[in-house]
């Protein structure tokens, strides 16, 4: 499952739907002869309601279950959105409180017996280092990370035991304590595939809920030393060989070199 994040809305809420449930795009139809079938993993968007209806326009949270033991998701995105996507792309949505919407799945999930609870959020902060794995807890960490997602961890309900960050592209690993005074995990993976997540959660059959204090995560390079997978590549190279026409096509053109320094301003033509 995953979160939706801002760039989810892009083209607006009814290609969001496109993605989840299946269907041809609105305006450039179908890419091939077979219909999309739409994700097979869940879009989780707490606090993105319909304007009309005041309810979800996907599904809050979700339930795994295996064994008898039950861990719940809940998705939510930055709150900001409006304010980083065009308006055509959240026209009809409204976007809620990060802290109160997951407060509010959380306790509906405890309602239906599931006391661990992971909390999905689109929304980050920024490390004191640039370390890929950057653990606040270790020594010399300096003061930890800040931005949004510090006040979000401060502030959601004990009743979530971790929470699975992003939207800032920055690594980090932190324990950032509840409400209650109890050390939480909070991670995020960097960007763009760099990195992964290695969290091990430890479930507590007595309680039925995560023991935050063997909760452990660590974040781990993606390397490049492994056989590619046959059918990723043969998907890829499908694609790519769809998509060429329009790659490939100028969109416009500049009349100078652009530097990285961002100090020339060359004209477009």
């Amino acid at each position: 499952m995953t979160s939706v994040g801002n760039h989810e809305f892009d083209e607006g809420a009814r290609e969001l739907a496109r993605l989840q449930n299946g269907g041809c795009h609105p305006t450039d139809g179908c890419y091939t002869d077979e219909e999309f079938e739409g994700a097979d993993f869940p879009y989780l968007a707490a606090n993105v309601l319909d304007e009309k209806t005041g309810k979800p326009i996907l599904k809050p949270y979700w339930i795994w279950q295996k064994n008898g033991v039950k861990v719940g998701f809940i998705g939510v995105t930055l709150e900001g959105t409006p304010d980083v996507v065009s308006a055509d792309g959240v026209k009809g949505l409204t976007f809620k409180d990060e802290v109160e919407t997951i407060d509010k799945y959380a306790k509906e999930l405890q309602r239906r017996g599931v006391k661990s609870i992971v909390a999905l959020v689109h929304e980050g902060g920024f490390p004191a280092s640039n370390n890929y794995n950057y653990d606040c807890d270790s020594p010399g960490a300096g003061d930890g990370i800040s931005g949004p997602i510090a006040e979000i961890a401060e502030n959601v309900t004990p009743k979530v035991d971790a929470l699975v960050t992003g939207h800032t592209h920055a690594a980090y690993v932190c324990t950032i304590p509840d409400p209650a005074g109890k050390p939480r995990m909070v991670t995020s993976a960097a960007s763009f595939g760099r990195l992964y997540t290695d969290t091990t959660l430890t479930y507590d059959r007595w309680t039925g809920d995560i023991a935050r204090t063997a909760v452990k995560s660590a974040n781990h390079v993606v390397t490049r030393d492994v056989p590619k997978a046959p059918d990723m590549t043969s998907l890829i190279d499908r694609w790519n060989t769809l998509a060429a026409p329009i790659g490939n096509r100028p969109i416009g053109y500049i009349s100078a070199d652009i530097s990285k320094d961002g100090t020339e301003s060359p004209s477009a033509t």
